[in-house]
């Protein structure tokens, strides 16, 4: 595939970027090893599985832990302490709704394996933007990138900091229990605040991005393990609360009621199919995450060994944990106590310990919502960067390819920004001086992430949590469906195939059931909400009026490699 051209200095900048350690046959592992993929064949173990990077990449640097802590920490997010309520609104019984979350988790994992490959054939920063691209060219990816990174991130941003500003509020307003006694403008003004925080974090550098997520992915990791063992020592022990109780039953039909009214509503077997299915679409919800690494893959040390093992192993602990935790929560509360409450981890901290335990797992929440943000903000600015050495973004918000040193970057400012007010054009100046060593040494993407939190913010002040959900959901199916659809044509691509060595192809029927599960949660949400469909449409009209504009500079990029 060609690659945006790179000047003599900028090359020279950066001389270790190119090499990323793919190529030595001591760094493979034996794939056969790695879940839902076959193994290879002999002569392809030790081959290497695509071209490295480009030489405007970053220095890899990211280990299997911290690329682990990324997907985990969007996985475990806020997410799993809230759809537990929802999944449990249309199970009959807390046996069927631990199986939504296995079943949910291993169609999750389809799509996982598909990445798997994709990732092994291209191991560069941008994820479904290099994946769409190598499908079915530029077009497909500068639409995803500026859809995706324009709406549907920032949206995905401001769901998390808002439920994170939820929990926190609640916390000091009545011990953890009722976030609803704090005004809606002050959960708003919290959840600024946490977006900020968080992309300030970022903006120091890629480890510390990194090391943040680290060090949130334990914490979170906690919670998850401390509701998950103390339910099962209660269970143990013979002291569940709700487990004791006399007519309790894994697998004890207990009829749904309406939620206002809570009327028993006689369902038949079709019906509970119907709802069983709707249940799967709210654990899948929480699985989310499991493709952010592929927009920092051209950072891994070793993506060829780390991208299957951080895939996996990350699917692995997340199917297991949320199993287990929702086990431990049905153990404890009563069905109608899950069903009827979001905050599912403060009622379970209220029923072991009282108003202590409400109040301390509320603030664990809400810290657990600030990692998610930390993860979707690192992966954001990489996902920017990357589409801005392919032309899709003006090159300041990634890589400086226009300039190199301070002095440049100054002469720029006030050649390009010559009709802005000198106080505007002083500020912007001052500014980039500030952050010359992050973006120009560091190659942080400080721009990138400023303007993408600016896009959450809107959507913090103007959105609605189940809207946002929704409207993050159709997009990300609509654009996983396309690449997963598309993986053939990257198989087939020449670009790719008469160079290297392919990686080993996973199973047939993974990409398969994924488009159809795609394809159905998208249908499904268009169908529920047409309003959200007309919006969507628009956007793609945009970035198609965009394309159009930006057209030139991208094929004048890629003609003169």
């Amino acid at each position: 595939m060609a690659q945006p051209p790179i000047s003599e200095a900028e090359s020279d900048f950066n001389p270790d970027s190119t090499d990323i350690g793919i190529d030595d046959p001591t760094n493979s592992i034996p794939l056969s090893t790695v879940p839902l993929l076959p193994a290879p064949s002999s002569s392809s173990s030790s081959a290497s599985v695509s071209p490295p990077n480009p030489p405007s990449s970053p220095q890899p640097h990211l280990t299997l832990l911290s690329s682990i802590s990324l997907i985990l920490s969007l996985q475990i997010g806020s997410g799993i302490f809230s759809a537990p309520s929802q999944v449990s609104l249309h199970v009959p019984s807390p046996g069927v709704g631990i199986t939504v979350w296995l079943v949910a988790g291993l169609l999750v994992w389809t799509g996982a394996a598909t990445f798997i490959e994709l990732g092994l054939r291209i191991p560069r920063n941008g994820g479904v933007q290099e994946y769409l691209r190598a499908a079915w060219g530029e077009f497909a990816a500068f639409v995803f990138v500026w859809v995706y990174w324009v709406i549907a991130k920032p949206a995905a941003n401001a769901v998390v900091a808002g439920v994170g500003a939820e929990y926190v509020c609640g916390a000091f307003a009545r011990g953890g229990k009722e976030a609803e006694a704090v005004s809606g403008w002050v959960v708003k003004i919290v959840a600024l605040v946490g977006l900020w925080i968080v992309t300030g974090v970022n903006c120091l550098g890629a480890r510390m991005g990194a090391r943040a997520a680290n060090g949130f992915l334990v914490l979170k990791v906690g919670v998850l393990l401390s509701i998950v063992g103390i339910g099962f020592v209660l269970l143990a022990m013979g002291r569940a609360p709700a487990a004791d109780q006399e007519g309790f039953g894994w697998w004890s039909v207990q009829p749904l009621g309406e939620a206002d009214r809570g009327d028993e509503v006689e369902r038949s077997v079709w019906d509970w199919a119907g709802e069983f299915l709707i249940a799967i679409f709210g654990g899948l919800w929480c699985y989310g995450g499991w493709e952010t690494i592929g927009f920092v893959a051209g950072e891994m040390k070793d993506p060829r060994r780390d991208l299957p093992r951080a895939i996996n192993l990350s699917m692995t602990t997340v199917i297991v944990g949320f199993a287990l935790l929702n086990a431990s929560l049905y153990a404890v509360l009563p069905m109608d106590v899950v069903r009827k409450n979001l905050a599912v981890a403060v009622e379970f901290g209220s029923a072991v310990f009282g108003t202590s335990g409400a109040l301390s797992y509320s603030i664990l929440v809400s810290v657990s919502a600030w990692g998610a943000l930390n993860s979707n903000v690192f992966s954001a600015g990489r996902l920017a960067a990357a589409a801005s050495q392919r032309g899709y973004f003006p090159s300041i918000f990634g890589k400086n390819t226009h300039h190199q040193l301070e002095k440049d970057e100054t002469e720029y400012y006030e050649r390009t920004l010559s009709r802005v007010p000198r106080v505007l054009l002083y500020g912007i100046k001052s500014f980039a001086a500030l952050t010359s060593d992050l973006r120009l040494l560091q190659e942080v993407p400080i721009y990138a992430m400023i303007i993408n939190s600016l896009l959450a913010s809107v959507f913090i002040m103007a959105g609605t949590f189940y809207g946002l959900v929704t409207f993050v959901g159709i997009i990300e199916y609509t654009f996983f469906f396309l690449t997963a659809a598309g993986l053939r044509n990257v198989r087939r691509s020449s670009s790719i195939s008469k160079t290297i060595e392919p990686p080993p192809r996973t199973r047939t029927h993974n990409p398969v059931i994924f488009c159809i599960l795609s394809a159905v949660l998208v249908l499904r949400g268009l169908i529920q909400d047409p309003l959200q469909a007309a919006f969507i449409l628009l956007a793609l009209l945009a970035a198609w009026g965009l394309w159009k504009v930006r057209k030139k500079d991208i094929d004048r990029m890629n003609d003169g490699n």
